[in-house]
């Protein structure tokens, strides 16, 4: 009996595995993004946004690590998905799909250049910031509430303030302070 629960409970775990893992990967691909691209560009000089890095000489960096991003986004959403047999014999299924639209998003962000497609561009990464922060703040697995607004508003907040009728710093900065927020929101999820 008790070798047949420690078999169910070693099952659990390695179900669960990949799932902790992805959320971690997810985080630091975006917190590095923007720095691997700084390194990457020829100029060595700042962009004003993420999004510019298409148009860099080098730009398989930005397509390569947008599409990493957005990858492990869908596979995150996609493992979730999956059954979960607990050891009650019954199948829970397990949330976090909208991962799929967030990874869809980064894709969008990618075919669609801004200078090219704006408002397919821009659409895309609206969807996918704003989507981020609205997953932070009502679907999160952190109990305290304040918590999960806070980090939410911690997403939004600088890509607003970047924007051009603030200007309170460039949007490079926005995004990369936001893609921080993103990236703790997934650490601790992965807990």
């Amino acid at each position: 009996m008790l070798q047949h629960i420690k078999v169910k409970t070693e099952k659990i775990y390695h179900a669960i595995e990949p799932k902790v893992k992805a959320e971690r990967i997810i985080a630091c691909i975006l917190v590095l993004t923007p720095f691997i691209l700084w390194l990457a560009d020829d100029g060595r000089t700042l962009r004003d946004s993420i999004s510019n890095y298409v148009y860099m000489c080098h730009s398989y960096w930005y397509g390569s690590l947008l599409a990493l991003a957005g990858a492990m986004f869908i596979f995150n959403g996609a493992i979730h998905l999956q059954p979960q047999h607990a050891a009650q014999q019954t199948i829970k299924k397990v949330g976090k799909g909208y991962n799929i639209i967030l990874g869809i998003a980064l894709f969008g962000v990618i075919y669609f250049p801004h200078l090219d497609y704006p408002i397919w561009h821009y659409a895309f990464a609206i969807l996918f910031f704003l989507g981020s922060a609205i997953i932070t703040a009502f679907v999160s697995n952190d109990k305290k509430e304040w918590t999960r607004y806070v980090l939410a508003i911690a997403v939004v907040l600088p890509v607003v303030l970047a924007l051009d009728f603030i200007g309170l710093f460039s949007l490079f900065w926005g995004e990369a302070i936001s893609l921080f927020f993103i990236a703790t929101h997934y650490l601790l999820e992965s807990k």
